[in-house]
């Protein structure tokens, strides 16, 4: 490969490339975790106890969420809905969830 200007500057181009998507998977805040888990699906615990399963579509740093094609379980009865907003400070527990 020659090593002209226009050739260097493309490789540092696809390395700072590659160092970004590097970084965002790796987990150093415990945000960073639900981050990586946007459009899968999640287990949510909420205070009360009712418990969501659900498609990650949105968050903030509030912790307020909106979730697609949602679970939601509560004294043994279930109830779906198509799309839901979860307020942030009902949340206790967050979890990847496996297919």
């Amino acid at each position: 490969m020659n090593l002209s200007y226009r050739n260097v500057s493309r490789i540092k181009k696809q390395n700072i490339k590659l160092n970004i998507s590097m970084q965002k998977t790796q987990i150093e805040e415990p945000i960073d975790l639900i981050k990586l888990s946007l459009d899968d699906n999640i287990f949510i615990k909420l205070r009360g106890g009712r418990k969501l399963k659900g498609k990650l579509r949105a968050f903030d740093q509030h912790l307020n969420i909106i979730l697609t094609d949602v679970n939601e379980t509560y004294q043994e009865k279930t109830r779906t809905f198509p799309v839901l907003y979860v307020r942030g400070d009902l949340v206790v527990l967050i979890s990847p969830q496996k297919e």
